[in-house]
């Protein structure tokens, strides 16, 4: 590494590394680029690239964190700060980051909201009807809006009761940006369907889904993909404040999915791979508190096995020293 490398200030490095760095989605870009422009680089634009000390990021996330910053937007301006840290030991700018060792504030435990079927029911009723089969093709399969707004007809296959997940929709900010590949090979998933949803999307495809066999199965009332922003702020809003859950997110039809699984007997490998998580951890560290308790049925288990012990006979192996007094 050349010694005057480490000179360059922050603000030049990053105008070199948007300029040679091609691995960004364009919605995680944008991201970034909010983040530098608001947070980043009026903390650390002036000051050369060498001078910046872990201690310098650890005195950022405290500053944020005791000015009542959120934890997630938190972590969000450090994942870029890290990112581009790293790039520049990766190019030799640097010989080390200063994000190395250093830990943002914990993630806040995920608020999770779940409907029962019955509320399930009452928020598809309170939905416009073209877009009505939508909460319920979100509440029983857990797709995230971006997959959903990304079927076609060739993803849905009635006959197998089922459906392929293969693309997702691109939105940055509210603008749509097309169609991109799924994040994790985790998230190429086929779904099962049941029967009444199949029912539900026959319906879907043959009143208001788009024309042939690339066509989205999911459109607004104009024909084209709609934007959550817009989506959100005009039908989910109205429709959630008349069934009085105001704090209903979208994104909360996906949880419901998986407390529906779980109340039907779903194995937490089932629900992972339904969900697209790409590790079993994720699911149960998400979901973990939604599974019933298994402690007494493991407590009652042992207790039959200690009785088939006790009235074993003597040359079976009688377990005596296990008696009480």
């Amino acid at each position: 590494m050349a010694p005057e490398n480490g000179k360059v200030t922050f603000a030049r490095w990053v105008d070199e590394w948007r300029g040679t760095t091609v691995d960004l989605r364009s919605s995680t870009r944008a991201r970034y680029e909010r983040d530098l422009r608001l947070h980043i680089l009026p903390r650390f634009g002036q000051a050369q690239l060498a001078q910046i000390r872990p201690r310098h990021v650890r005195v950022w996330l405290a500053e944020m964190s005791a000015s009542g910053i959120p934890v997630s937007a938190i972590r969000r301006r450090f994942s870029a700060f890290r990112k581009i840290m790293g790039d520049a030991v990766a190019m030799e700018t640097i010989a080390g980051s200063p994000c190395r060792g250093v830990t943002p504030p914990a993630e806040e435990r995920l608020d999770i909201r779940v409907l029962s079927a019955a509320e399930v029911a009452e928020l598809a009723a309170a939905m416009p009807k073209w877009c009505a089969t939508w909460v319920w093709v979100a509440a029983f399969t857990g797709l995230r809006w971006s997959e959903m707004i990304g079927l076609r007809r060739c993803d849905i296959d009635l006959l197998r009761r089922a459906s392929t997940v293969r693309r997702q929709i691109i939105e940055v900010g509210s603008r749509f940006e097309g169609f991109g590949e799924l994040k994790k090979n985790a998230a190429k998933r086929t779904i099962d369907l049941p029967a009444f949803l199949c029912e539900m999307l026959e319906t879907q495809l043959e009143d208001r889904a788009q024309p042939g066999l690339e066509g989205l199965v999911f459109v607004n009332t104009r024909g084209n993909p709609p934007h959550l922003s817009s989506f959100t702020s005009q039908t989910w809003r109205t429709a959630r404040d008349k069934v009085g859950r105001p704090d209903l997110r979208w994104h909360d039809l996906r949880h419901t999915a998986v407390a529906l699984a779980i109340a039907n007997g779903a194995h937490p490998k089932a629900i992972q791979e339904r969900m697209g998580h790409a590790s079993i951890t994720i699911t149960l560290d998400r979901y973990g508190h939604l599974f019933p308790s298994i402690g007494l049925p493991v407590a009652d288990g042992l207790e039959a096995t200690y009785r088939a012990a006790e009235n074993a006979t003597p040359d079976q192996g009688t377990v005596t020293a296990l008696r009480p007094a």
